[in-house]
């Protein structure tokens, strides 16, 4: 049957990019972002507010975790080479 998002009883984001954004500006301490897939909404987020990267640290798996996967850390800088130059 699956998860039903109307059972969920946590707060939705229609805008995750703007939730990430709005959440990492309001906090009065660094954040940690870690991201584990493909960064389009960090790409998304420092478009938005270049801002957030003084703001959190950046954690990224970049690489895979198994064998087989094509080229995980360099296929993924390649699709998005100024996301993790932008972050530091």
């Amino acid at each position: 049957m699956g998860c039903q998002l109307a059972s969920f009883p946590g707060k939705i984001h229609h805008d995750g990019v703007k939730a990430m954004v709005e959440t990492i500006m309001r906090s009065q301490e660094p954040m940690t972002l870690i991201a584990v897939g493909p960064v389009t909404n960090v790409a998304a987020a420092l478009d938005q507010e270049p801002r957030i990267a003084a703001k959190c640290h950046y954690v990224a798996m970049a690489g895979s975790v198994r064998r087989g996967y094509r080229d995980g850390c360099r296929h993924r800088v390649e699709r998005s080479p100024r996301i993790p130059a932008a972050l530091g």
